[in-house]
């Protein structure tokens, strides 16, 4: 699949990025950084499975509407599954303060997966960002990195209820946001579904089990609040 249709996509869906940060921005005037978003554009041009897998931006409410908003992107039908990493650099203007989103274009390679180009911000690395392991957290926190890599490692789990439902009702897909409390001990103390157009209880249950046995890193304070972010679609 030629790259240039990604790039076009993915940049003429720049403004509704960009309105994601802009709402963060009103209530954090220093907010800035970059997310390096991945996807699968699946034969029928939809977008399967859009994770953040590396943000120095570490702010929950943009991270999950960008996501939101990936996940509405639409792209000509490729021929085979095509896998996409895209960087999405945010930082306000100067002067004026409404930001913008700075997509950076990302380039082909020989297995089909778009990689950003080596152009990132200073200290970043070429190539596909990857953090589905993170690194240890701090002492007095958790961090947003270390919360994507425990999640993350429960995937399979939490798709499996999805897959379950999947085969009595094979047009069944949407979005499921669970909001988690979770003390100083690693544990998750509630789960609960903030939002979903899934409207599945069985599978939404399911989800809820399975992140309610999650164990994060320990860390120091008191407990910490969490919204993630499902999207599930059937595989093509």
């Amino acid at each position: 699949m030629a790259m240039q249709p990604v790039r076009d996509v993915i940049r003429g869906h720049a403004p509704a990025f960009r309105a994601c940060y802009e709402a963060a921005l009103r209530t954090q005037p220093t907010l800035e950084g970059r997310l390096n978003i991945r996807f699968t554009i699946q034969v029928d041009g939809t977008v399967r499975e859009p994770e953040i897998v590396d943000s120095s931006l570490d702010s929950p409410e943009v991270e999950t509407c960008v996501l939101q908003e990936a996940g509405r992107m639409v792209f000509a039908r490729p021929p085979g599954l095509v896998r996409v990493s895209y960087p999405l650099v945010f930082r306000p203007q100067v002067p004026a303060p409404a930001p913008t989103a700075n997509t950076q274009a990302p380039t082909a390679n020989p297995t089909g997966t778009a990689q950003p180009r080596a152009n990132l911000p200073s200290g970043a690395p070429p190539g596909t960002a990857t953090a589905d392991v993170a690194g240890p957290p701090s002492a007095r926190t958790l961090s947003q990195r270390a919360i994507r890599a425990t999640v993350a490692a429960q995937r399979q789990d939490i798709r499996a209820c999805y897959e379950r439902a999947l085969q009595r009702a094979p047009a069944l897909e949407g979005r499921v946001n669970v909001h988690l409390r979770i003390g100083a001990n690693g544990r998750v103390q509630s789960a609960n579904i903030r939002f979903s157009s899934l409207e599945h209880p069985e599978t939404e249950a399911c989800i809820l089990n399975v992140t309610r046995a999650i164990r994060f890193p320990t860390f120091e304070g008191g407990s910490i609040a969490v919204e993630y972010p499902f999207i599930f679609r059937p595989s093509t």
